[in-house]
């Protein structure tokens, strides 16, 4: 048993209980790519929810793309990229 079905069994039993589903995606791709793909993944997994009998309005979603690892990803390529400018 994945821990998303024992989730589903729970959200099963407290049928009034409402859960936020997160697509998350990480520094690789371009902005609008990891978009798609949180939503992609909150989808899939929302889908896999009411497959196991959630109810419907027991799961709502969104997609994440952590701005953290964003910042990270853009300061590592302008330094590269100063770095390479500074010993051309």
């Amino acid at each position: 048993m994945t821990l998303l079905d024992a989730n589903a069994g729970w959200l099963r039993a407290n049928g009034n209980t409402t859960v936020l589903i997160e697509g998350h995606c990480d520094e690789r791709g371009t902005l609008a790519y990891n978009l798609v793909l949180g939503e992609k993944r909150a989808r899939a997994t929302k889908k896999y929810l009411l497959d196991l009998g959630v109810a419907g309005r027991a799961a709502s979603h969104y997609e994440l793309w952590r701005s953290e690892a964003l910042l990270q990803a853009t300061e590592r390529r302008l330094l590269s990229t100063e770095s390479a400018a500074h010993t051309s």
